[in-house]
Protein backbone atom coordinates (compact mmCIF):
# COMPACT_ATOMS: atom_id res chain seq x y z
CA UNK A 1 0.00 0.00 0.00
CA UNK A 2 1.73 3.31 -0.98
CA UNK A 3 0.92 6.88 0.57
CA UNK A 4 2.63 9.61 2.69
CA UNK A 5 1.53 7.78 5.91
CA UNK A 6 0.19 3.83 6.38
CA UNK A 7 -0.90 1.96 9.15
CA UNK A 8 -1.21 -1.32 9.61
CA UNK A 9 -4.95 -2.93 10.62
CA UNK A 10 -5.45 -5.96 11.83
CA UNK A 11 -8.77 -7.44 10.00
CA UNK A 12 -9.17 -10.43 13.07
CA UNK A 13 -9.18 -7.38 16.01
CA UNK A 14 -7.85 -10.40 18.35
CA UNK A 15 -8.13 -7.91 21.06
CA UNK A 16 -11.57 -7.62 21.55
CA UNK A 17 -11.50 -11.32 22.58
CA UNK A 18 -8.98 -10.88 25.24
CA UNK A 19 -9.91 -7.16 26.43
CA UNK A 20 -13.26 -6.46 24.71
CA UNK A 21 -14.16 -4.29 21.87
CA UNK A 22 -14.14 -0.78 24.20
CA UNK A 23 -10.56 -1.42 24.41
CA UNK A 24 -9.53 -1.66 21.12
CA UNK A 25 -7.63 0.58 19.44
CA UNK A 26 -10.27 0.47 16.74
CA UNK A 27 -9.91 1.43 12.85
CA UNK A 28 -12.82 3.27 10.73
CA UNK A 29 -11.82 3.22 6.92
CA UNK A 30 -13.35 4.37 3.88
CA UNK A 31 -12.89 3.40 0.25
CA UNK A 32 -11.40 -0.34 -0.18
CA UNK A 33 -8.15 -1.96 -1.41
CA UNK A 34 -5.39 0.15 -1.84
CA UNK A 35 -7.87 3.55 -1.70
CA UNK A 36 -8.98 2.85 1.91
CA UNK A 37 -8.42 5.67 4.16
CA UNK A 38 -8.57 5.86 7.70
CA UNK A 39 -11.42 8.29 8.93
CA UNK A 40 -11.09 7.47 12.65
CA UNK A 41 -8.66 5.81 14.95
CA UNK A 42 -8.27 4.76 18.87
CA UNK A 43 -10.13 4.23 21.56
CA UNK A 44 -13.33 6.18 22.55
CA UNK A 45 -13.91 7.40 18.62
CA UNK A 46 -17.26 6.63 18.46
CA UNK A 47 -16.56 3.44 16.17
CA UNK A 48 -19.07 0.78 16.60
CA UNK A 49 -17.73 -2.99 16.04
CA UNK A 50 -20.62 -3.07 12.74
CA UNK A 51 -18.21 -0.17 11.16
CA UNK A 52 -14.92 -1.27 12.57
CA UNK A 53 -12.07 -1.96 9.92
CA UNK A 54 -10.43 -3.80 12.82
CA UNK A 55 -7.68 -3.15 15.17
CA UNK A 56 -4.61 -0.96 14.76
CA UNK A 57 -1.46 -3.19 15.06
CA UNK A 58 0.88 -0.39 16.52
CA UNK A 59 2.83 -0.34 12.98
CA UNK A 60 2.70 2.95 10.82
CA UNK A 61 4.89 3.43 7.52
CA UNK A 62 6.00 7.19 6.95
CA UNK A 63 7.11 8.18 3.74
CA UNK A 64 9.78 11.62 3.63
CA UNK A 65 6.58 13.84 3.14
CA UNK A 66 4.58 11.74 5.81
CA UNK A 67 7.23 12.39 8.28
CA UNK A 68 7.57 16.32 7.57
CA UNK A 69 3.64 16.64 7.94
CA UNK A 70 4.11 13.86 11.32
CA UNK A 71 6.99 16.39 12.41
CA UNK A 72 5.60 19.73 11.92
CA UNK A 73 2.37 18.26 13.60
CA UNK A 74 4.54 17.30 16.42
CA UNK A 75 6.19 20.60 16.68
CA UNK A 76 3.00 22.68 16.39
CA UNK A 77 1.96 20.51 19.84
CA UNK A 78 4.74 21.42 21.68
CA UNK A 79 6.02 24.47 20.49
CA UNK A 80 7.25 26.81 23.46
CA UNK A 81 6.45 24.61 26.29
CA UNK A 82 8.72 22.94 27.86
CA UNK A 83 6.70 21.52 30.33
CA UNK A 84 5.41 19.20 28.21
CA UNK A 85 1.98 19.79 28.60
CA UNK A 86 1.18 20.94 25.53
CA UNK A 87 -0.82 24.31 24.13
CA UNK A 88 -3.90 25.24 25.64
CA UNK A 89 -5.80 25.09 22.07
CA UNK A 90 -5.82 21.25 21.31
CA UNK A 91 -8.69 18.91 21.06
CA UNK A 92 -9.82 18.14 24.02
CA UNK A 93 -8.76 14.33 23.59
CA UNK A 94 -5.24 15.35 23.22
CA UNK A 95 -5.15 17.16 26.54
CA UNK A 96 -2.82 16.40 28.73
CA UNK A 97 -0.70 15.56 25.66
CA UNK A 98 2.00 14.16 27.65
CA UNK A 99 -0.41 11.30 27.44
CA UNK A 100 -1.39 11.22 24.31
CA UNK A 101 -0.93 7.94 22.41
CA UNK A 102 0.15 7.85 18.79
CA UNK A 103 -3.71 6.58 17.45
CA UNK A 104 -4.59 10.49 19.07
CA UNK A 105 -1.75 11.80 17.19
CA UNK A 106 -2.67 10.17 13.91
CA UNK A 107 -6.41 11.28 14.11
CA UNK A 108 -5.53 14.81 14.94
CA UNK A 109 -3.35 14.85 11.99
CA UNK A 110 -6.65 13.64 9.81
CA UNK A 111 -8.41 15.35 11.30
CA UNK A 112 -5.89 18.58 9.78
CA UNK A 113 -6.16 17.03 6.51
CA UNK A 114 -3.84 14.52 6.14
CA UNK A 115 -4.59 11.17 4.37
CA UNK A 116 -3.84 8.01 5.80
CA UNK A 117 -3.48 4.79 4.18
CA UNK A 118 -4.50 1.61 5.57
CA UNK A 119 -2.92 -1.81 5.02
CA UNK A 120 -5.16 -4.31 5.62
CA UNK A 121 -4.43 -7.62 7.51
CA UNK A 122 -6.11 -10.89 7.09
CA UNK A 123 -4.31 -13.52 9.09
CA UNK A 124 -0.68 -14.58 8.96
CA UNK A 125 -0.24 -12.14 11.85
CA UNK A 126 0.87 -12.58 15.16
CA UNK A 127 0.96 -10.61 18.44
CA UNK A 128 4.30 -11.20 20.53
CA UNK A 129 5.22 -10.74 23.81
CA UNK A 130 6.71 -14.02 25.01
CA UNK A 131 9.22 -16.58 24.19
CA UNK A 132 6.66 -18.98 23.66
CA UNK A 133 4.64 -16.22 21.41
CA UNK A 134 8.01 -15.57 19.23
CA UNK A 135 8.65 -19.58 18.46
CA UNK A 136 4.94 -20.07 17.39
CA UNK A 137 5.28 -16.89 15.30
CA UNK A 138 8.46 -18.13 13.64
CA UNK A 139 6.43 -21.47 13.02
CA UNK A 140 3.69 -20.17 11.08
CA UNK A 141 5.76 -18.09 8.98
CA UNK A 142 5.20 -20.90 6.12
CA UNK A 143 1.36 -19.41 6.72
CA UNK A 144 1.86 -16.19 5.61
CA UNK A 145 1.13 -15.70 1.86
CA UNK A 146 3.24 -13.33 -0.14
CA UNK A 147 1.77 -10.75 -2.26
CA UNK A 148 1.42 -13.31 -5.39
CA UNK A 149 -0.29 -15.94 -3.34
CA UNK A 150 -2.93 -13.27 -1.90
CA UNK A 151 -3.56 -12.30 -5.46
CA UNK A 152 -3.81 -16.29 -6.83
CA UNK A 153 -6.13 -16.79 -3.83
CA UNK A 154 -8.85 -14.00 -4.31
CA UNK A 155 -8.53 -14.59 -8.17
CA UNK A 156 -9.74 -17.92 -7.84
CA UNK A 157 -12.35 -16.90 -5.40
CA UNK A 158 -13.63 -14.32 -8.14
CA UNK A 159 -13.84 -17.57 -10.46
CA UNK A 160 -16.07 -19.11 -7.73
CA UNK A 161 -18.27 -16.04 -7.86
CA UNK A 162 -18.68 -15.80 -11.84
CA UNK A 163 -19.17 -19.41 -12.04
CA UNK A 164 -22.47 -18.63 -9.62
CA UNK A 165 -22.96 -15.81 -11.12
CA UNK A 166 -23.28 -18.20 -15.27
CA UNK A 167 -25.27 -20.35 -13.53
CA UNK A 168 -27.83 -17.51 -12.16
CA UNK A 169 -27.94 -16.32 -15.61
CA UNK A 170 -26.79 -13.43 -14.30
CA UNK A 171 -24.23 -10.95 -15.81
CA UNK A 172 -21.83 -9.20 -13.47
CA UNK A 173 -23.64 -5.85 -14.10
CA UNK A 174 -26.68 -7.33 -13.25
CA UNK A 175 -24.94 -8.93 -9.94
CA UNK A 176 -23.04 -5.20 -9.32
CA UNK A 177 -26.80 -3.89 -9.15
CA UNK A 178 -28.05 -6.29 -7.42
CA UNK A 179 -24.98 -6.87 -4.79
CA UNK A 180 -24.93 -2.69 -4.55
CA UNK A 181 -21.16 -2.68 -5.53
CA UNK A 182 -19.45 -1.32 -8.15
CA UNK A 183 -18.62 -3.19 -11.18
CA UNK A 184 -14.83 -2.17 -10.85
CA UNK A 185 -15.52 -3.74 -7.52
CA UNK A 186 -16.09 -6.94 -8.99
CA UNK A 187 -13.68 -7.18 -12.01
CA UNK A 188 -10.81 -6.47 -9.05
CA UNK A 189 -12.10 -9.28 -7.36
CA UNK A 190 -11.87 -11.72 -10.50
CA UNK A 191 -8.27 -10.02 -11.58
CA UNK A 192 -7.09 -10.75 -7.77
CA UNK A 193 -6.68 -6.86 -7.41
CA UNK A 194 -9.05 -6.93 -3.73
CA UNK A 195 -7.71 -7.36 -0.31
CA UNK A 196 -8.94 -10.80 1.05
CA UNK A 197 -11.05 -9.35 3.35
CA UNK A 198 -12.33 -6.88 0.92
CA UNK A 199 -13.18 -10.39 -1.41
CA UNK A 200 -14.85 -11.69 1.95
CA UNK A 201 -17.32 -8.65 2.12
CA UNK A 202 -18.31 -9.37 -1.44
CA UNK A 203 -18.59 -13.27 -1.39
CA UNK A 204 -20.87 -12.42 1.75
CA UNK A 205 -23.26 -10.22 0.18
CA UNK A 206 -23.04 -12.67 -2.72
CA UNK A 207 -24.65 -15.54 -0.09
CA UNK A 208 -26.66 -12.69 1.45
CA UNK A 209 -28.41 -12.18 -1.91
CA UNK A 210 -28.18 -15.39 -3.86
CA UNK A 211 -28.78 -18.98 -2.63
CA UNK A 212 -25.73 -19.56 -2.70
CA UNK A 213 -23.69 -20.92 0.55
CA UNK A 214 -20.34 -18.92 1.48
CA UNK A 215 -18.42 -22.07 1.66
CA UNK A 216 -19.08 -22.78 -1.78
CA UNK A 217 -17.37 -19.23 -2.43
CA UNK A 218 -14.86 -19.12 -0.47
CA UNK A 219 -11.57 -21.17 -1.04
CA UNK A 220 -8.68 -21.46 2.07
CA UNK A 221 -5.07 -20.40 1.05
CA UNK A 222 -2.65 -23.56 1.13
CA UNK A 223 -0.57 -23.30 4.44
CA UNK A 224 1.87 -25.97 3.52
CA UNK A 225 5.44 -25.33 2.08
CA UNK A 226 5.60 -26.96 -1.56
CA UNK A 227 3.10 -29.40 0.08
CA UNK A 228 4.74 -30.08 3.48
CA UNK A 229 4.26 -28.29 7.13
CA UNK A 230 6.86 -29.12 9.66
CA UNK A 231 6.46 -28.62 13.52
CA UNK A 232 9.58 -28.76 15.10
CA UNK A 233 9.45 -29.70 19.10
CA UNK A 234 9.90 -26.61 20.65
CA UNK A 235 7.29 -25.52 18.82
CA UNK A 236 4.63 -27.97 20.22
CA UNK A 237 5.67 -27.14 23.61
CA UNK A 238 5.10 -23.77 23.27
CA UNK A 239 1.63 -24.70 22.67
CA UNK A 240 1.29 -26.44 25.76
CA UNK A 241 -1.98 -26.24 27.97
CA UNK A 242 -3.25 -28.56 30.93
CA UNK A 243 -6.73 -30.21 30.81
CA UNK A 244 -8.24 -30.80 34.33
CA UNK A 245 -11.06 -32.94 34.94
CA UNK A 246 -12.49 -34.56 37.99
CA UNK A 247 -10.41 -36.82 40.13
CA UNK A 248 -12.35 -40.00 43.15
CA UNK A 249 -13.00 -36.64 45.40
CA UNK A 250 -14.96 -34.34 43.05
CA UNK A 251 -11.90 -32.17 43.14
CA UNK A 252 -10.48 -30.88 39.50
CA UNK A 253 -7.20 -31.96 39.16
CA UNK A 254 -4.82 -32.17 35.77
CA UNK A 255 -5.36 -34.98 33.49
CA UNK A 256 -4.22 -34.21 30.06
CA UNK A 257 -1.36 -31.95 28.96
CA UNK A 258 -2.02 -31.03 25.30
CA UNK A 259 0.63 -29.84 22.49
CA UNK A 260 -0.48 -29.19 19.08
CA UNK A 261 1.14 -31.24 15.82
CA UNK A 262 1.85 -30.03 12.51
CA UNK A 263 -1.53 -29.47 11.05
CA UNK A 264 -2.54 -27.85 8.01
CA UNK A 265 -6.14 -26.63 6.29
CA UNK A 266 -6.32 -28.11 3.30
CA UNK A 267 -6.03 -31.76 5.53
CA UNK A 268 -8.74 -33.73 6.95
CA UNK A 269 -6.25 -34.83 9.67
CA UNK A 270 -5.95 -33.38 13.08
CA UNK A 271 -3.08 -34.75 15.04
CA UNK A 272 -2.53 -33.62 18.71
CA UNK A 273 0.41 -34.86 21.22
CA UNK A 274 -1.43 -35.75 24.49
CA UNK A 275 1.10 -36.68 27.80
CA UNK A 276 -1.34 -38.62 30.50
CA UNK A 277 -1.31 -36.98 34.03
CA UNK A 278 -4.11 -39.24 35.63
CA UNK A 279 -1.79 -41.84 37.06
CA UNK A 280 -4.19 -44.69 37.64
CA UNK A 281 -2.89 -48.23 39.02
CA UNK A 282 -5.95 -50.47 40.36
CA UNK A 283 -6.26 -51.80 36.56
CA UNK A 284 -9.86 -51.15 37.31
CA UNK A 285 -11.58 -50.18 34.54
CA UNK A 286 -14.42 -48.45 36.69
CA UNK A 287 -11.74 -46.82 38.79
CA UNK A 288 -13.28 -43.27 39.92
CA UNK A 289 -10.34 -41.58 39.09
CA UNK A 290 -11.03 -42.44 35.33
CA UNK A 291 -12.90 -39.54 33.39
CA UNK A 292 -14.71 -40.51 30.12
CA UNK A 293 -15.49 -38.18 27.92
CA UNK A 294 -19.06 -38.31 25.51
CA UNK A 295 -17.14 -39.57 22.79
CA UNK A 296 -16.73 -37.14 19.41
CA UNK A 297 -17.96 -36.78 15.59
CA UNK A 298 -14.56 -37.36 14.69
CA UNK A 299 -12.91 -41.05 14.20
CA UNK A 300 -9.59 -41.34 15.80
CA UNK A 301 -6.36 -43.62 15.67
CA UNK A 302 -4.10 -43.22 18.55
CA UNK A 303 -0.55 -44.20 18.79
CA UNK A 304 0.81 -45.21 21.75
CA UNK A 305 4.52 -44.26 23.61
CA UNK A 306 5.21 -45.30 26.80
CA UNK A 307 2.27 -47.54 29.81
CA UNK A 308 -1.03 -46.25 28.65
CA UNK A 309 -4.11 -47.43 29.69
CA UNK A 310 -6.83 -47.23 27.30
CA UNK A 311 -10.81 -47.49 28.36
CA UNK A 312 -13.96 -47.02 26.21
CA UNK A 313 -17.76 -47.80 26.57
CA UNK A 314 -18.71 -50.49 24.56
CA UNK A 315 -22.33 -50.89 22.63
CA UNK A 316 -23.90 -52.58 25.75
CA UNK A 317 -22.35 -49.71 27.73
CA UNK A 318 -19.73 -51.85 29.95
CA UNK A 319 -16.22 -50.13 30.00
CA UNK A 320 -13.46 -52.19 28.80
CA UNK A 321 -9.79 -51.61 29.03
CA UNK A 322 -6.55 -52.22 27.24
CA UNK A 323 -2.92 -51.94 28.75
CA UNK A 324 -1.61 -50.21 25.91
CA UNK A 325 2.74 -49.89 25.12
CA UNK A 326 4.98 -48.11 23.05
CA UNK A 327 4.27 -49.21 19.39
CA UNK A 328 0.33 -50.10 19.92
CA UNK A 329 -2.43 -48.39 18.26
CA UNK A 330 -5.88 -48.39 18.43
CA UNK A 331 -9.02 -47.10 16.27
CA UNK A 332 -12.13 -45.20 17.71
CA UNK A 333 -15.35 -45.07 15.87
CA UNK A 334 -17.20 -41.75 16.34
CA UNK A 335 -19.40 -41.01 19.68
CA UNK A 336 -17.76 -44.01 21.14
CA UNK A 337 -17.00 -42.46 24.93
CA UNK A 338 -13.12 -43.13 25.31
CA UNK A 339 -10.29 -41.82 28.02
CA UNK A 340 -6.43 -42.84 28.57
CA UNK A 341 -4.51 -42.95 32.24
CA UNK A 342 -0.70 -43.52 32.70
CA UNK A 343 0.12 -46.76 34.49
CA UNK A 344 3.07 -45.44 36.33
CA UNK A 345 4.86 -42.23 37.23
CA UNK A 346 7.78 -43.46 34.94
CA UNK A 347 8.17 -43.31 31.84
CA UNK A 348 6.38 -40.70 30.36
CA UNK A 349 2.73 -42.06 29.49
CA UNK A 350 2.12 -40.51 25.77
CA UNK A 351 -0.36 -40.30 22.83
CA UNK A 352 -0.42 -39.26 19.28
CA UNK A 353 -4.27 -38.57 18.64
CA UNK A 354 -5.17 -38.53 15.14
CA UNK A 355 -8.57 -37.26 14.42
CA UNK A 356 -10.47 -37.34 10.58
CA UNK A 357 -14.04 -36.65 9.55
CA UNK A 358 -13.63 -38.03 6.36
CA UNK A 359 -16.94 -37.65 4.10
CA UNK A 360 -18.86 -36.91 6.90
CA UNK A 361 -16.72 -33.89 7.86
CA UNK A 362 -16.69 -32.78 4.65
CA UNK A 363 -20.59 -32.98 4.28
CA UNK A 364 -21.18 -31.45 8.12
CA UNK A 365 -22.09 -28.00 7.00
CA UNK A 366 -24.95 -29.48 5.14
CA UNK A 367 -26.27 -32.16 7.82
CA UNK A 368 -26.27 -29.42 10.32
CA UNK A 369 -28.97 -27.52 8.40
CA UNK A 370 -31.12 -30.98 7.41
CA UNK A 371 -30.38 -31.56 11.74
CA UNK A 372 -29.52 -34.34 13.61
CA UNK A 373 -32.72 -36.36 13.99
CA UNK A 374 -33.12 -36.02 9.91
CA UNK A 375 -30.23 -37.48 10.05
CA UNK A 376 -30.61 -40.39 12.11
CA UNK A 377 -33.93 -41.05 10.37
CA UNK A 378 -32.47 -40.92 6.69
CA UNK A 379 -29.47 -42.80 7.83
CA UNK A 380 -30.15 -45.27 10.14
CA UNK A 381 -27.25 -46.97 12.29
CA UNK A 382 -24.88 -49.21 11.41
CA UNK A 383 -24.91 -50.89 14.69
CA UNK A 384 -28.47 -51.88 13.84
CA UNK A 385 -28.45 -53.46 9.92
CA UNK A 386 -32.05 -54.17 9.98
CA UNK A 387 -32.79 -50.29 10.70
CA UNK A 388 -30.17 -49.46 8.85
CA UNK A 389 -31.75 -51.07 5.67
CA UNK A 390 -34.76 -49.92 6.61
CA UNK A 391 -33.52 -46.29 6.35
CA UNK A 392 -31.73 -46.81 3.01
CA UNK A 393 -34.57 -48.16 1.12
CA UNK A 394 -37.01 -45.65 2.60
CA UNK A 395 -34.38 -42.85 1.60
CA UNK A 396 -34.42 -43.89 -2.08
CA UNK A 397 -38.29 -44.54 -1.88
CA UNK A 398 -38.86 -40.90 -1.04
CA UNK A 399 -36.45 -39.61 -3.45
CA UNK A 400 -38.21 -41.45 -6.34
CA UNK A 401 -41.90 -40.43 -4.75
CA UNK A 402 -42.81 -44.03 -4.89
CA UNK A 403 -45.32 -45.70 -2.56
CA UNK A 404 -44.48 -49.38 -0.49
CA UNK A 405 -47.22 -50.66 -2.51
CA UNK A 406 -46.29 -49.11 -5.65
CA UNK A 407 -43.05 -51.10 -4.70
CA UNK A 408 -44.51 -53.97 -4.20
CA UNK A 409 -46.72 -54.43 -7.37
CA UNK A 410 -43.31 -53.51 -9.82
CA UNK A 411 -41.73 -56.24 -7.67
CA UNK A 412 -44.46 -58.91 -8.08
CA UNK A 413 -44.02 -58.64 -11.88
CA UNK A 414 -40.74 -60.21 -11.28
CA UNK A 415 -42.76 -62.72 -9.40
CA UNK A 416 -41.45 -61.62 -5.74
CA UNK A 417 -44.41 -62.06 -3.16
CA UNK A 418 -46.05 -59.24 -1.21
CA UNK A 419 -45.13 -60.45 1.72
CA UNK A 420 -41.71 -61.15 0.89
CA UNK A 421 -41.37 -57.05 -0.21
CA UNK A 422 -42.77 -56.09 2.87
CA UNK A 423 -39.79 -57.50 4.76
CA UNK A 424 -37.35 -56.36 2.46
CA UNK A 425 -38.67 -52.98 3.31
CA UNK A 426 -38.87 -53.46 6.89
CA UNK A 427 -35.50 -54.44 6.70
CA UNK A 428 -34.56 -57.85 5.62
CA UNK A 429 -31.46 -58.82 4.15
CA UNK A 430 -31.69 -59.35 0.43
CA UNK A 431 -30.53 -61.95 -2.09
CA UNK A 432 -27.84 -60.96 -4.30
CA UNK A 433 -31.31 -61.15 -6.65
CA UNK A 434 -33.51 -59.64 -4.65
CA UNK A 435 -31.23 -56.39 -4.74
CA UNK A 436 -31.26 -56.61 -8.58
CA UNK A 437 -35.04 -56.32 -8.31
CA UNK A 438 -34.80 -53.35 -6.12
CA UNK A 439 -32.41 -51.51 -7.27
CA UNK A 440 -34.55 -51.74 -11.26
CA UNK A 441 -37.69 -50.62 -9.41
CA UNK A 442 -35.58 -47.46 -7.66
CA UNK A 443 -33.53 -46.55 -10.48
CA UNK A 444 -30.16 -46.84 -8.38
CA UNK A 445 -27.41 -49.08 -8.54
CA UNK A 446 -27.16 -52.05 -6.50
CA UNK A 447 -24.25 -50.94 -4.17
CA UNK A 448 -26.33 -47.88 -3.43
CA UNK A 449 -28.73 -50.24 -1.59
CA UNK A 450 -26.02 -52.15 0.17
CA UNK A 451 -25.36 -51.35 4.31
CA UNK A 452 -22.34 -52.53 5.85
CA UNK A 453 -22.64 -53.69 9.50
CA UNK A 454 -21.01 -52.32 12.26
CA UNK A 455 -19.76 -55.11 14.26
CA UNK A 456 -18.91 -55.44 18.08
CA UNK A 457 -15.23 -55.89 16.78
CA UNK A 458 -14.83 -53.25 14.48
CA UNK A 459 -16.17 -50.29 16.70
CA UNK A 460 -13.05 -50.54 18.41
CA UNK A 461 -10.06 -52.33 17.45
CA UNK A 462 -6.59 -52.58 19.34
CA UNK A 463 -3.74 -53.70 17.80
CA UNK A 464 -0.72 -54.59 19.56
CA UNK A 465 2.97 -54.40 18.53
CA UNK A 466 3.75 -57.47 18.75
Amino acid sequence: VKGKVVVAVNGAAPGKESKGFAEVEAVATSGYSRDRMVRRIGKGRRISEAESTGEFSGLVKFSASGRSSMEETLRRLFAGDSSGTGQTSLPWWLEPVDRATLCDLLQLMIDEGVSIASALIFGGWHEVNTPQDLTRAWNDTAMFLSEEDVRSQVRAMGACLLSEANDLKRPLPIVAKELNVSLDRLQCLLRGDLEVSDALDVLRKMSEVYPVPLNDLWLDADDTNGGVRIFTADVAESSARVLERKDRTGQRSPYYEYRDAAMSRCSQFRPEWIKELRIVQSGDALDPDVQMNNGHLMMQTTLFIGPVDFYWTDRNGQVQRREMNTGDSNYISPFVPHSFTARAESPEAIIIAVTYGGAVRRAFTELARVGSNHVSSLAGDAREPREARNRVLRRHLLAECLSPDAVIQSMAVGGHSRSRVEELLEGAEASSSELAALAQVLNVRISDLLVCPLGDEEEVVVTKSC
